[in-house]
């Protein structure tokens, strides 16, 4: 599906962010739990506000972990994540502990229109 594609684009670079950022405290964890992808995949969320994202990652879970308040946190993993040239699938922002992901509706449509035309007997 499309929009698992942009999801777990960002949690591939979110993890890598997380990583680098807290990097002692990585060491410590490992790749289990809050560090890894698939932690940070199974955590979006869709906003209440749609109009600050597609989706959204809380990261208040981090504060006690990372000695870190929230909005930090996210402030500081978002741009980390900007950072990373290979995001062209989408945008992060960050407002009050959550990081927010918007995927631009001509990229995600140029995607579907793809992905409808290489398996076409998948669609109706």
């Amino acid at each position: 599906m499309i929009r698992n594609r942009f999801k777990e684009e960002f949690a591939n670079k979110a993890a890598r962010a997380f990583q680098t950022i807290f990097a002692d405290k990585y060491k410590d964890t490992g790749d289990e739990q809050v560090f890894s992808a698939q932690f940070i995949l199974d955590n979006i969320e869709k906003p209440k506000d749609t109009t600050k994202g597609r989706f959204a990652f809380p990261v208040f879970r981090y504060g006690k972990l990372l000695g870190d308040n929230p909005p930090s946190i996210a402030n500081k993993i978002t741009e980390e994540i900007n950072k990373l040239t290979s995001m062209n699938l989408i945008t992060v922002s960050s407002i009050a502990g959550f990081i927010n992901i918007e995927t631009g509706f001509a990229i995600e449509a140029s995607y579907i229109i793809r992905d409808a035309l290489e398996n076409e007997s998948k669609y109706g």
